[in-house]
């Protein structure tokens, strides 16, 4: 058997290019734009939650507000201390609005903030910027048909009064609105 002899000799300086240099400095490159990348998507997603939240507690208060327009015109007591007089056609800002045959059911701007004269002081709605606010319209002689509304009904009328209730709510910011509305009749 023979024997190879391998010599090694020791590197100079003289003959080394840097090539650890520059892939270090690639791998860090590559490193920082993973980290600015991730910072940016956490920064939207942070922006995002923020939003859900403002929009979360704009449809809570609008929905607590609608609740309530609901309550009231089922409650008897509250239904009955509404004087014909309250439900007019007028522009004032009472929260009572009738609509009559002439008028279209679009005359009243849900989104126009003066039209909401019923505002709920009494329920706190947390963290929201504004008191929930509603108002009601008086939808009067709608014809009734063989449907599902009437079932269950002793009698049935030729016609009814509907009502409907349309609420506003705000959220942590006056950013979020949220605008509800039901129809029923009593």
């Amino acid at each position: 058997m023979t024997m190879i002899k391998v010599e090694i000799k020791p590197v100079s300086r003289k003959r080394q290019k840097g090539a650890t240099l520059i892939v270090g400095l690639a791998i860090l490159l590559v490193l920082t734009i993973l980290g600015v990348s991730t910072m940016q998507s956490t920064l939207i997603e942070e922006k995002m939650a923020g939003n859900l939240r403002n929009t979360s507690v704009a449809f809570q208060a609008a929905e607590a507000a609608l609740r309530e327009g609901e309550y009231n015109l089922s409650d008897s007591a509250y239904f009955d201390g509404i004087t014909d007089n309250q439900w007019e056609t007028s522009s004032d800002n009472d929260g009572y609005y009738a609509v009559d045959n002439t008028t279209e059911l679009s005359v009243i701007d849900p989104f126009d903030d003066a039209r909401y004269g019923l505002t709920m002081d009494d329920i706190t709605i947390s963290d929201a910027v504004a008191s929930p606010k509603y108002y009601l319209e008086l939808i009067p002689d709608v014809p009734v048909g063989k449907g599902s509304l009437v079932k269950g009904l002793v009698s049935t009328p030729a016609v009814i009064d509907m009502y409907r209730v349309t609420a506003r709510g705000e959220g942590v910011n006056d950013k979020a609105v949220v605008i509800l509305q039901s129809t029923f009749f009593r």
